[in-house]
């Protein structure tokens, strides 16, 4: 069975649902389950449904009373501005298209990204290893994350990791996503501004 971690869910709102559905689970299992001669406990089959809900129906009414947050998934496209210092201690900077998509359930979120070189062609690639999604008291999202970057070595961009702090604003026509980003890459620790918008 998955593994739940409860940090996105309303907590007063949630036990009572979960209370709710043992109930409900406990009278099918007694009075439906054992006349057909199917064996399940109540404890499996609440388990069963919350991580159905979890893993799938979270973000669709009404499950959605159950969750602090919002779907922030699909595919974004956008550029990236970055800055470093050069062994000339001179500051290098440019524009660099990027595409992010963001996977989530109820309960997780996991990002990839593609970071392309101005010919079209890939740059480098990562994927985010912690993450937290933080609720503003505006209401408004905060996404903090540390990714691996795989480097590049014909491009000679060792593998790094980096820090995003992005801002996700959802209104009715998109969502979009700002916010700065941080590495260790070397020799040259990069910084910069990240600018997306979701495509679908």
């Amino acid at each position: 069975m998955a593994v739940i971690d409860f940090k996105y869910h309303k907590e007063a709102t949630t036990i009572l649902f979960i209370v709710s559905v043992y109930s409900l689970a406990t009278f099918l299992t007694k009075n439906l389950f054992s006349l057909s001669g199917v064996a399940i406990s109540a404890f499996a089959l609440t388990g069963a449904i919350i991580v159905i809900i979890n893993e799938y129906l979270w973000n669709y009414f009404p499950f959605t009373f159950l969750f602090k947050i919002k779907c922030f998934a699909g595919e974004y496209e956008g550029e990236i501005r970055y800055s470093f210092l050069n062994e000339n201690f001179e500051t290098i900077s440019g524009n660099l298209k990027q595409k992010r998509t963001i996977k989530q359930t109820g309960s997780s979120i996991f990002i990839t990204t593609e970071t392309f070189n101005p010919d079209g062609s890939v740059s480098s690639k990562s994927e985010s290893k912690v993450e937290q999604i933080v609720v503003e008291r505006d209401g408004t999202f905060k996404l903090f994350y540390t990714y691996f970057n795989e480097g590049n070595f014909e491009q000679k961009l060792m593998p790094h990791y980096g820090t995003e702090v992005l801002h996700i604003k959802i209104n009715k026509k998109n969502c979009t996503i700002e916010g700065e980003y941080y590495t260790n890459r070397q020799p040259n620790q990069t910084r910069g501004k990240i600018s997306l918008t979701k495509i679908k």
